[in-house]
């Protein structure tokens, strides 16, 4: 029986009595090349001011089996991505210029629009592509106050204005993580102070 391909990933399946001692070459492919790049790699795609369908190849290195996709060139409008009806998991980080999004989706379907500048976690369900995370969102920390099991960002800064009746200076900059990803925060800090600033005083050791 011949050699088929995974649905998903195009990996290759061999068939039962085939490759008789070649397999090995076909098993490190699988594993260290196809595999390997459907969990870590990145493909940096230059858009011309046009459509781009991704590249799609059974068995070989192609665009779509990368985990990560990087848009860049420069745009005069929104243009769009084409990815395989196929499920698939994708981080993409829109860094054209001309400052219009980017929309990955399938041929048949909708897809999601990366917004200019953007990085994003999306999947694509097999029949079109949708919105699982935005890496670079915003967190309103007063939510915090009524949503006691938000999930923060990596990193992020927060700058407290003060208002009538609070102690807080109105260019206070605080610092919460040091990791890479930046998220800009601004939250207006209303007496009683809220559950945030006592989180944020609490982790920086600061007085009011």
């Amino acid at each position: 029986m011949a050699s088929t391909y995974s649905s998903r990933l195009r990996i290759e399946l061999i068939g039962t009595g085939e490759q008789s001692g070649i397999w090995g070459d076909t098993t490190n492919t699988n594993l260290g090349t196809l595999i390997d790049e459907a969990v870590a790699g990145v493909a940096s795609i230059t858009m011309t001011d046009a459509n781009y369908t991704l590249t799609v190849a059974d068995g070989a290195t192609d665009q779509s089996r990368k985990a990560v996709l990087v848009l860049t060139g420069t745009l005069s409008a929104g243009r769009n991505v084409i990815c395989p009806s196929s499920q698939k998991v994708y981080i993409v980080k829109n860094s054209t210029t001309g400052g219009f999004a980017t929309t990955i989706k399938t041929s048949g379907g909708t897809g999601y629009a990366v917004p200019n500048g953007k990085t994003v976690l999306l999947y694509c369900d097999g029949t079109d592509v949708f919105l699982a995370a935005d890496v670079t969102s915003t967190v309103n920390p007063r939510s915090l106050a009524t949503s006691p099991w938000m999930v923060l960002p990596l990193s992020m800064t927060v700058a407290l204005t003060a208002t009538s009746g609070s102690r807080v200076t109105p260019t206070q900059t605080l610092s919460l993580l040091t990791l890479p990803q930046i998220v800009s925060v601004s939250a207006q800090i209303p007496p009683p102070l809220n559950l945030m600033w006592l989180a944020l005083r609490r982790l920086q050791g600061l007085s009011l």
